[in-house]
């Protein structure tokens, strides 16, 4: 007998409501980086919102390339939430209740990396966690 899924949809959850809100938090702290660069002036630890670095990479492609395609991805499945549930369930012969949990699961580690541009400009950019001076 193949199980049905919830009639209520795959959001009533503890773990999607967890996702949701690390997509939302790292989304705005995406924003709140990209404000930063557009207004603040840059440190002496990096001028133009370069790092110092053999190759002397930009703050702003690590910005946009990283954190801006993972934040697009989890926003994406955060909003269209159960129609990728429910896409995964008709890829399949029957429904695995795991699936959500794997998902949100996957949308907090993905939150968590989305954070790696501005790890770089608190760690190597900014006198009270970085280099100094």
């Amino acid at each position: 007998m193949e199980e049905k899924p919830p009639s209520a949809g795959f959001t009533q959850d503890g773990w999607v409501r967890a996702a949701r809100i690390s997509v939302a938090i790292s989304a705005l702290l995406w924003l709140i980086m990209a404000g930063v660069l557009l207004m603040a002036d840059a440190p002496s630890q990096c001028p133009g919102w370069h790092l110092k670095t053999e190759h002397e990479t930009s703050l702003w492609v690590s910005l946009l390339t990283l954190g801006g395609t993972l934040n697009l991805f989890g926003c994406l499945i955060a909003i269209r939430w159960n129609w990728i549930i429910e896409d995964a369930i008709s890829r399949t012969s029957k429904w695995e209740g795991p699936a959500a949990y794997v998902l949100a699961r996957l949308l907090i580690v993905n939150s968590v990396a989305a954070q790696w541009p501005l790890f770089l400009l608190l760690t190597k950019c900014t006198p009270l966690l970085g280099p100094g001076g």
